[in-house]
């Protein structure tokens, strides 16, 4: 088993950036509630059964799971906090987008700009542009607004909370936790990686049961020089581990951090150094799997190749509908427009005194080509 980094060389900011929801630190997260078993992904909605937050019992004071459910379509979110239907004030929440040019980023601010309408508060958004270097002007830019709780994904977290702490600000980080910052959301990295892991796993069980018959398995993890996010691809090896032998031998973790170019070339190098192997390929983001895929296509060995992605934005989303060849055969759904929604929850339940009792994030279904159009049938 070994661990190669790129030949590309890749700045930390975008790295993080691209990589898509990736908690740096294990920042506790004002939920209490502990993380859910891992379980069997599902491939199709709906979502999991709503949380329900432990001052919830009031249900005509506030929206229930079932109403949020009904509200939010096609996005089937879970309900992290059982927002009051009368808040105190009328809150006032800023995020700090970390770059609308990436499609998952999009999906997060579309989602909350829902959340912000459907409870009847003001979001104001700046963009990042994938600069994280700006994290703080562009907090300055909006702080004389007076904003109630602010959000973002940055690696610039703790300058940034040093002037949020100035003024008493509240941050709920998303997806990259701030060192000592009480709040935080984010996915569940290891237990994603278990998903994808277990379906592939299936999947592959299949092809040597068939045409993949007496062949040997390499394992490809599409990972990160992030700790925390690495443990996704870690995470998926493991549980594929349960069904299917590999020894250490057949593993290559790729840590090109989620972009697809970079993930491209190692790909490439990959399985010219395995020329008469077969692959299971699970790629940190939907990114990441843009560039095996190329690869995979590039080097003729599609009959040779399966691959599952975490995150399902617009990206895996894409490549899940036009692969004909059958080697992108799911994407473990962050359902990041869900992911959004449940931001405003939260930062709703720090606005009105209760931040501890929103739960955490939570991952429950597979993409596949057979559901993406029933489960995302406009994009």
């Amino acid at each position: 088993m070994f661990d190669r980094i790129p030949r590309a060389g890749i700045g930390l900011a975008v790295m993080l950036l691209i990589a898509a929801c990736s908690p740096t630190a294990a920042s506790p997260s004002a939920a209490p509630a502990s993380q859910p078993a891992t379980a069997a992904p599902t491939e199709a909605p709906p979502a999991s059964a709503p949380a329900e937050s432990s001052s919830a019992a009031a249900s005509g004071d506030r929206h229930t799971p079932e109403e949020v459910d009904a509200a939010t379509g096609e996005h089937h979110v879970s309900s992290i906090y059982a927002v009051p239907k009368t808040l105190k004030e009328k809150y006032l929440l800023a995020f700090l987008n970390p770059g609308r040019s990436v499609p998952f980023f999009v999906d997060w601010s579309d989602g909350m700009n829902a959340a912000a309408d459907y409870y009847g508060v003001d979001l104001i958004e700046t963009d990042l542009d994938l600069k994280f270097e700006n994290t703080v002007s562009s907090y300055e830019s909006i702080s004389g607004q007076d904003p109630d709780v602010l959000g973002t994904l940055t690696t610039a977290g703790v300058a940034l909370k040093a002037q949020a702490d100035k003024v008493g600000l509240p941050i709920i980080p998303i997806d990259i936790a701030i060192e000592g910052n009480p709040y935080y959301l984010g996915v569940p990295n290891e237990k994603s990686g278990q998903f994808a892991g277990d379906y592939i796993a299936k999947a592959a069980a299949a092809k040597l049961a068939g045409d993949w018959a007496g062949r040997n398995v390499v394992y490809i993890g599409l990972g990160s020089t992030n700790p925390e996010v690495q443990k996704r691809t870690l995470g998926a090896l493991e549980e594929i581990r349960k069904t299917i032998p590999i020894d250490d031998a057949n593993v290559v973790h790729l840590l090109c951090d989620g972009q697809a170019e970079p993930c491209n070339t190692a790909t490439v190098d990959a399985l010219t150094a395995h020329p008469n192997d077969v692959f299971l390929i699970v790629g940190m983001n939907d990114e990441a799997g843009v560039g095996g895929l190329q690869a995979v296509k590039a080097q003729g060995r599609a009959k040779d190749a399966l691959m599952v992605t975490l995150g399902a934005d617009k990206a895996g989303r894409d490549i899940l509908r036009s692969d004909s060849d059958g080697v992108m055969i799911g994407a473990v759904d962050y359902n990041p427009w869900a992911e959004g929604w449940s931001w405003v929850e939260a930062a709703l339940a720090v606005a009105e005194g209760e931040g501890d009792q929103f739960k955490e994030y939570d991952v429950n279904r597979v993409i596949t080509r057979d559901n993406v159009d029933e489960i995302y049938p406009d994009n």
